[in-house]
């Protein structure tokens, strides 16, 4: 009993002789309460919409009972007490809503931009009906691959990213207790995901030159993105959204140390000449604590703002750096992000895989060398070579 003399109305659920107690959100005093019919009396004011919540809770409870012994299922104790909190939460679309909101609230802003119109795909796919997990199989899943490919144009890496974001969901509703591990579509006989090798091109050394010795002075934002791209590239590849963000309190003692958004590392690189006399031509005229002239010091106040500016800068350098290439005659798609691919081609198999992986920030020598594997073609030009002299 509380203080205020009344006592909470709990419902009891037994099942394979396990005893689950649920509070319903509401007490009554016990003269309110019917002991026989188990009822609220009508004398609580409210009687008439706690009986219907008592009525509502038992329906929801023997449902969920009724379908585990249909399916010949062994409740927990705590899955039926999960069971029963989430009982209107168990579809997809309720699952995959939380966990896009959990990807916001953990500021995951990349992760929640590249997910959320994969999430998109699939209720478009399912007409936007609230389907269960159970209803999820291994055929719908093979349905869903078709329809991305032909009437979304999807290549196969993206429909395998498309795939992976529907198993993060449907695991996180495992997890949960929402669904049957035996109702999982993934794994072998089912769904296996196998990411294609996506084609990594760099610019060769002579491209690289030419980019360096490209006179830009007339254009602003083609200088801008030029030099932005060069010091990606002579810091082996530093990631678009890092090298934007760059700090002047980041530079000390010949040295950049920063934290990589994409996993929270801390990265220590010794600055090469060529970045120092781009970081040098920048302090001149240094308006805000970033390096590069994009972000403002009051976009960081807002994680979600900075996050938007961020990759809308990077839209905006690479269509710049996209002119220098047509200008310059070069017939490789120019990115950011080629920068990395750059250095990785150059590099070759010039550095040790344990010096790579530091260049890198891979946290698994196994990632360098699956790069670095796409650059290095040496031994196998080589062999072709052999074979064909004669």
């Amino acid at each position: 009993m509380r203080v205020d003399g009344t006592c909470p109305i709990i419902l009891k659920i037994t099942n394979n002789r396990c005893l689950t107690e649920k509070f319903i959100g509401h007490a009554v005093k016990p003269e309110d309460w019917d002991e026989i019919d188990r009822i609220v009396k009508k004398t609580h004011p409210n009687s008439v919409r706690i009986n219907h919540l008592i009525l509502k809770k038992i329906t929801e409870v023997s449902s969920i009972i009724l379908d585990a012994d249909n399916n010949d299922l062994h409740l927990t104790k705590k899955q039926i007490k999960h069971k029963v909190k989430h009982q209107n939460k168990s579809s997809f679309n309720s699952v995959a809503e939380e966990h896009l909101s959990d990807l916001l609230k953990l500021k995951k802003f990349n992760q929640h931009s590249g997910e959320n119109p994969r999430v998109n795909h699939f209720k478009n796919f399912i007409e936007n009906q609230d389907i269960s997990f159970q209803n999820i199989t291994t055929s719908l899943l093979k349905k869903f691959m078709i329809y991305l490919k032909a009437d979304k144009n999807l290549g196969d890496r993206s429909v395998m990213n498309c795939l992976i974001v529907i198993r993060t969901i449907f695991n996180k509703a495992i997890n949960e207790g929402l669904v049957e591990s035996k109702n999982y579509p993934f794994g072998p006989g089912k769904i296996q995901i196998k990411l294609i090798e996506s084609r990594k091109v760099g610019l060769n050394e002579t491209e690289i030159k030419m980019i360096e010795e490209a006179d830009l002075s007339s254009n602003k934002s083609q200088l801008n993105a030029r030099n932005i791209w060069l010091t990606s590239f002579y810091l082996a590849g530093i990631r678009i959204s890092d090298v934007i963000n760059l700090k002047w309190k980041d530079i000390y003692d010949g040295r950049l140390t920063y934290v990589m958004g994409k996993n929270n590392k801390v990265v220590s690189l010794k600055i090469p000449n060529k970045a120092n006399e781009i970081i040098e031509f920048y302090k001149k005229d240094k308006t805000s604590s970033y390096v590069f002239p994009y972000l403002k010091d009051e976009f960081a106040k807002d994680a979600k703002v900075l996050n938007s500016k961020t990759r809308s800068f990077n839209s905006l350098i690479n269509k710049q750096l996209n002119k220098i290439a047509v200008d310059l005659k070069i017939d490789k798609k120019m990115t950011m992000h080629i920068s990395r691919h750059s250095f990785g081609q150059i590099a070759g198999d010039k550095i040790a895989p344990q010096l790579l992986q530091k260049l890198y920030r891979h946290s698994d020598l196994k990632t360098t060398i699956g790069y670095q594997s796409n650059f290095i073609h040496k031994d196998v030009d080589g062999a072709l070579s052999d074979v064909l002299d004669f």
